[in-house]
Order: structure tokens, then sequence, then C-alpha cells
């Protein structure tokens, strides 16, 4: 699994510079994803948060982004897409 439900601190929707809505979750863990990339606080929807593309550890698709803070102490946390998440069964 990308990440537990038990990690999720919420969920929001934002649109993207080309107009694509997209309903997240803030996860605080998601140890099935990687980030890739370098850090940007372009277009970010979380002011002073940069992000980073979010990827699935096991198949490599888009997941989300993970937004961190530089050398701030705030912990960094990732922003999932919900419709890309696949319910774990078992």
């Amino acid at each position: 699994p990308v990440a537990a439900l038990r990690y999720c601190e919420g969920s929001s929707r934002h649109f993207n510079p080309n107009g694509y809505l997209f309903h997240i979750g803030r996860f605080s863990r998601a140890g099935g994803a990687v980030a890739v990339g370098p850090a940007s606080l372009e277009a970010t929807w979380f002011e002073g948060w940069a992000w980073r593309m979010a990827v699935c550890r096991a198949c490599g698709a888009h997941v989300g982004w993970r937004y961190e803070r530089g050398e701030s102490p705030s912990a960094p946390f990732w922003g999932l897409i919900w419709n890309r998440l696949v319910k774990a069964t078992g």
C-alpha cells in the first residue's frame, strides 16, 4: 500500500494552474511512495510549503506530492490523490 488511512490528517480539493481538480488526502506517512525531482514553491497549494512529485514505489505511477519546508522544524507531509489510491484487501 502507498499509505495507511490511520496516517490521514484530512483532505481538501485544489485546482492546478491548468484547471484540473485534485481531491487529496493529507498524510503524515506514505511508506509506499517516494518523492522525486527538485522541490518547488511554484503554484503550491500550501503557502510556504515546497512540493515534489510523489510516485508509487512499486509501479512508478504519480500518486500525489510531498510537501516540505526546507530548514523548518515542521515535518513534511504527503498530499495523495484519492482516486489514484486503491484500498488494500486482506
